[in-house]
């Protein structure tokens, strides 16, 4: 809190001894300071102050100062210079008056006060505005502000004697009455303090100390009378911790003492001693107390002069300062002191000041120690009276990298203070300093006087204390990040020694070592086995010692480099550290499938037997006891084809060859196209396809495992059947057959049997199941051979041929349609294909001479005297260069009958006699047949008549049928 003085106070600061609780000091006053107001007019005295959440906060009567805590702070570095951040006046045109003592709300930056214009009301201020709440009794004598207690505000009054409550949001609480000891009897309320931590309020009654205990509502009294104390004056002070209360008493002639009390939460309240303050004339007015150095600090007003006097336990005034002019106003009035922090008062006036202040321990223990009961309780590596000796102490040697150069070395501890000496190994470390911290030391020293891995003793003096401890000055050589790949061995490195220096073994196998870079590379051969790896170094017998080196087997080579057939095979395992941990049991995993393997082997080779087949994951590896190798890739040998055949009945193509394997699912066949070709089965050396339908000749691919081998596939063409023939004018020829696809086609006339004539836009389209192709084709005659062939590449030339002719004469018509036997009658064939080509016409088997020929007609002459011996229509075969061509379906022959025939007879053309009907005989079926059904018929004119319709009836209808077919 904040002390105030009123107008000219005169502050007086007097420290005492204490005789029973603790010693006191003697102390020296400090080069006061005054504080500068935020505002333009100098306020009033102070009459209260309290330092809550928001920071200081001064109570003038009329305004209120706030000062932020980060203000604060500026007091203890010597800034006394205090902007306000708020500024309360509530002494407007006078409406209203604080009266002293202000309490802060210690966790919000809420204050409270009372006003002399409403003794009912207790002030709130907050960050909306001024609140208050009133108190549920009357006051017959103004009531005080005492303390803020969980969470709620006590007032004690004196007339009557009542303690009232009101929360923090100004609530009333219910009101607690002294006991009736002290009713009739009015408090004379001139002394007051407060324990805020466990809610105990104490005031004064004449000689007599009263406390009241929030909580339990106990009340706990004790009398200064037993040591000269009439009354008490101003603010007590408490010191919660050690449960002690102090109050400026009052004595008989005017004498003046601090008294001091022991209190308990139960309930009990002792007076401990009364310690005098002095008799001159000075008008103490209250007091407060430096726990932390023991002091008792008084302070007190006059009308003469302002000053600071302090003063021993004897009166002897040993300092005086003097203060500026006093106002006109000399009337005494309240005063209030504080400490802020240790060594640091805050003195209230008509002008607030800050002073530093210093005990009287011998040189105020020389700022390395704090003066409690009289004695410096120096830090930690002084001591002594006034803390003048220092001793060091030693904790470590900042040890360097190893180096045969001047260094600046480091030594760690604390208390260094200069001057001071330090040797190492009995070598002065020159140009010793220190750091701020006095926590290390920094000197001078050659470091080719110290090897690596020895410690050397270091001594420091200072001030006559010495120390000293062992220490290495180089940091210790270490290894990690230990990675074995392939043979290689790596491992990083920290302060390393000279490489000269060293010597690598693994499992006492000593190994070659290199530097590359910033680490270290072993080569490891082989035979070594897994252990540890000890690092030798030249100066000491000191090693470093790596543990836990694995060498896990490694593959380096397969089958010698070369490729593996597909059939059974011993193969070659070659590689490192095979041996070099437990080596049972030992798997092949080949294709991810693990095999056991119980033959001999050595630290660096292994042959086992690889099964027929070839895999699809060519990956090896070993699995030796706990450790599996690298994964090595191996390439089987490559398939190669020595025969092709097909099968035409079945469509299979085999192909004979090596390095095949066995598995179907790894063998592929194309053929450069979106054909499909599905393989049947797979043995080492042969492998059986199925060609599609519509295939081409082609290279064929076939791949193995990922590996490919080509050869020049062509099949046999064949051709099996003429579509369309060529005409002899040779318009084209259309035909099929199967593999014909980018064949060649030619012809070779039997009359010109040793020309070939290859045949021009040919046109190739598969109708499944065959190829069909048609091409142009030269005009002639008769038969010829059609060859197709085809050829790939220098592949053998593979052709077929077939033999087939031109297309043969084609008839359209045939006039006169009839001819009669023993008649030359000329007949015009017409059609097409017709050429005077070994041109041969007969008819019925008869020759037709020739008359006349063109490509569409032929005009022959027919004369036949027997008649023909087949049926009508009579055959007309025609021959071209050859080439015979029939028709049966356009000319008839006739044999007039020589007789008319009767009884509805007709005339049988063939044989030239009549065809009688049932019931009649005869040449012209004149006669009645006996035999027939009819059992008896009756020739009379009109049956003749009958019989004779039935004829003309027949004859006319064949005329007819005659008519059409001509």
């Amino acid at each position: 809190m904040m002390m105030t003085a009123h107008h000219r106070s005169i502050v007086i600061l007097l420290l005492l001894f204490f005789t029973i609780i603790f010693n006191i000091s003697y102390a020296q006053l400090i080069n006061p300071q005054k504080i500068t107001y935020g505002g333009t007019t100098q306020p009033s005295s102070i009459i209260g102050a309290c330092l809550g959440n928001s920071g200081l906060v001064i109570n003038f009567g009329g305004n209120v100062y706030v000062y932020p805590n980060n203000q604060l702070a500026k007091l203890t570095s010597g800034d006394y210079t205090l902007i306000t951040s708020n500024t309360y006046n509530y002494n407007v045109n006078g409406t209203m008056t604080l009266k002293k003592n202000i309490i802060c709300n210690p966790t919000s930056n809420e204050f409270y006060f009372l006003v002399s214009q409403d003794l009912n009301k207790v002030y709130k201020q907050q960050a909306t505005g001024i609140l208050y709440g009133t108190l549920s009794a009357s006051y017959t004598v103004s009531p005080q502000l005492q303390i803020f207690y969980n969470n709620n505000i006590y007032t004690l009054s004196v007339q009557p004697n009542i303690m009232m409550a009101l929360t923090s949001s100004l609530q009333p609480q219910t009101s607690v009455q002294y006991p009736s000891t002290y009713t009739t009897t009015a408090f004379d309320g001139q002394a007051t303090a407060q324990d805020a931590t466990n809610g105990v309020v104490f005031t004064t009654y004449y000689d007599q100390v009263i406390g009241f205990i929030l909580n339990s509502g106990t009340v706990m009294t004790a009398t200064g009378s037993g040591v000269g104390a009439i009354s008490y004056i101003g603010k007590g002070f408490v010191d919660v911790v050690n449960k002690k209360l102090y109050f400026l008493a009052q004595g008989a002639g005017g004498t003046f003492s601090a008294v001091v009390f022991e209190y308990t939460l139960t309930g009990t309240l002792t007076t401990l001693a009364s310690l005098p303050v002095s008799t001159f004339n000075y008008a103490p007015k209250g007091l407060t107390v430096d726990v932390t150095q023991g002091q008792i600090i008084v302070y007190a007003q006059s009308q003469v002069d302002q000053r600071y006097c302090v003063f021993t336990s004897s009166n002897r005034l040993i300092n005086t300062l003097q203060y500026s002019p006093l106002t006109s106003d000399t009337q005494n009035s309240f005063v209030e002191m504080s400490i802020v922090s240790g060594g640091l008062l805050i003195v209230g006036a008509t002008e607030t000041y800050f002073s530093q202040y210093h005990t009287v321990c011998p040189s105020d223990c020389l700022g390395f120690g704090q003066c409690v009961n009289s004695s410096c309780q120096c830090v930690p590596g002084r001591s002594g009276a006034d803390c003048s000796d220092s001793y060091p102490e030693l904790s470590g040697f900042k040890a360097v990298p190893y180096s045969t150069v001047l260094q600046t070395v480091t030594i760690i501890g604390q208390y260094f203070w200069l001057p001071l000496t330090v040797t190492i190994n009995q070598i002065p470390c020159t140009s010793p300093s220190v750091n701020q911290l006095n926590t290390q030391i920094y000197c001078n020293i050659s470091l080719s006087n110290f090897n690596p891995d020895t410690n050397y003793e270091i001594k420091v003096q200072n001030g006559g204390q010495t120390n000293l401890n062992s220490y290495p000055v180089f940091l210790s050589q270490s290894f990690s990040s230990l990675v074995v790949s392939g043979t290689k061995l790596t491992l990083s490195y920290q302060n390393l020694y000279p490489w000269n220096s060293l010597t690598f073994k693994l499992s006492n196998t000593e190994i070659s070592c290199s530097l590359v870079s910033t680490s270290i590379e072993c080569t490891v051969p082989s035979p070594v086995k897994s252990g540890s790896l000890i690092v030798y170094n030249t100066f000491t017998s000191v090693t470093q010692v790596v543990n836990g080196v694995v060498l896990k087997p490694i593959i380096s080579l397969i089958n010698n480099g070369s490729t593996i057939p597909a059939g059974s095979y011993n193969i070659t395992i070659q590689g490192y550290y095979f041996k070099s941990n437990t080596f049972s049991p030992v798997f092949i995993k080949d294709d991810g499938i693990q095999t056991a393997f119980a033959g001999q082997f050595t630290d660096s080779e292994l042959v086992y037997t690889k099964t027929v087949g070839i895999t699809s994951n060519r990956l090896l590896s070993l699995i030796i006891g706990s450790y599996e190798t690298n994964q090595v890739a191996y390439t089987f040998t490559p398939p190669s084809i020595s025969t092709t055949s097909f099968s035409p009945s079945d469509f299979v193509l085999t192909i004979v060859g090596n390095n095949f394997g066995n598995k179907v699912n790894l063998v592929s066949v194309s053929s450069g196209d979106s054909l499909v070709w599905i393989v049947n089965s797979v043995t080492n050396t042969v492998i059986k396809v199925q060609v599609p339908r519509d295939v081409k000749k082609s290279i064929l691919t076939i791949t193995i495992g990922g590996q490919a081998v080509t050869t020049s596939l062509n099949f046999q063409p064949n051709i099996t059947n003429i579509i369309t023939p060529p005409s002899i004018d040779g318009d084209g020829i259309e035909f099929t057959g199967l593999f014909l696809d980018e064949t060649v086609i030619s012809i070779q006339r039997d009359s010109n049997p040793g020309t070939s004539i290859p045949l021009q836009n040919c046109v190739y389209l598969f109708q499944n199941p065959h190829w069909q192709v048609g091409c142009d084709f030269p005009s002639g005659t008769g038969y010829f051979n059609l060859t197709s062939t085809s050829t790939i590449g220098t592949a053998t030339t593979l052709n077929t041929t077939y033999r087939t002719s031109y297309d043969g004469v084609d008839v359209d018509y045939v006039e006169p349609s009839v001819y009669y036997i023993d008649e030359p009658t000329n007949i015009t064939i017409g059609g097409y294909n017709f050429a005077d080509v070994d041109l041969l016409v007969t008819v019925n088997g008869n020759n037709c001479v020739i008359v006349n020929i063109t490509i569409s007609q032929v005009v022959c002459t027919i004369f036949q005297t027997t008649p023909p011996q087949s049926d009508n229509p009579v055959i007309i075969r025609i021959s071209v260069d050859g080439v015979v061509s029939e028709d049966k379906s356009n000319l008839y022959y006739r044999k007039k009958c020589t007789i008319n025939c009767l009884n509805g007879g007709t005339c049988d053309y063939v044989t030239g006699g009549c065809q009688c009907t049932s019931g009649f005989k005869g040449q012209d079926c004149s006669e009645i047949d006996n035999q027939s059904s009819h059992s008896s018929i009756e020739i009379s004119s009109s049956n003749i008549f009958h019989q004779n319709s039935q004829s003309i009836y027949l004859f006319i209808i064949i005329s007819i049928i005659i008519i059409l077919l001509n």
